[in-house]
């Protein structure tokens, strides 16, 4: 269900036929691992561990998120490290939250909800010590997780979040067309802007 909700969601919201926009096939793989609790993209399909008592990693927030790596591969081609490594963690964030809102119309900051278990929030990055601002408090430098690409996807993340709220304050009201318009925002940036 996720990996459909992502590929209707690209298709249907930015006219992408999926990941490589060529029609390729989401190939996901269930069930990795013994108690794994992580997903991830190997540069051609998602896999997803087992998760904790059995229920895998495959949820909205999360198959969007795995599958958004397919899309940022083949269009801005990000390097997987510092800076660019944590825009392309953060670029996936942001889409898998707008894919869980696509196919629920229930808008989400957090990704992990669904477990109850979440590991980043995109309104609140400190909650789980992620950076809100450049070089911010829980800025992680060094080599880890090549360079910190999970945790310093959080300036990413509150960019987009104080983006959306941004608009709402101006005009006063919640829409999920103004929504949406962030999503395109998102999405140009990532697929025309920082491509190739």
């Amino acid at each position: 269900y996720g990996a459909e909700m992502t590929y209707d969601y690209y298709l249907y919201k930015h006219g992408r036929n999926s990941y490589d926009d060529q029609g390729a096939q989401l190939m996901s793989y269930v069930h990795m691992g013994q108690n794994m609790q992580n997903a991830f993209w190997n540069g051609s399909a998602m896999f997803y561990g087992d998760g904790v008592n059995n229920y895998p990693y495959t949820f909205l927030s999360v198959c969007g998120h795995e599958i958004t790596h397919g899309v940022t591969q083949y269009s801005a081609n990000l390097e997987y490290q510092n800076e660019s490594g944590a825009l392309n963690e953060s670029f996936s964030d942001i889409f898998g939250v707008m894919i869980h809102y696509y196919a629920t119309d229930t808008l989400q900051w957090t990704i992990g909800e669904e477990l109850n278990s979440p590991f980043r929030d995109l309104s609140n990055p400190n909650r789980f010590e992620n950076p809100d601002t450049y070089l911010g408090n829980y800025w992680v430098t060094g080599t880890e997780d090549y360079g910190g690409v999970h945790t310093n996807c959080g300036v990413g993340n509150y960019w987009f979040y104080l983006q959306y709220y941004r608009l709402i304050l101006f005009l006063f009201f919640l829409s999920g067309a103004f929504f949406f318009f962030f999503c395109c925002s998102a999405f140009l940036c990532l697929t025309k802007f920082l491509s190739r």
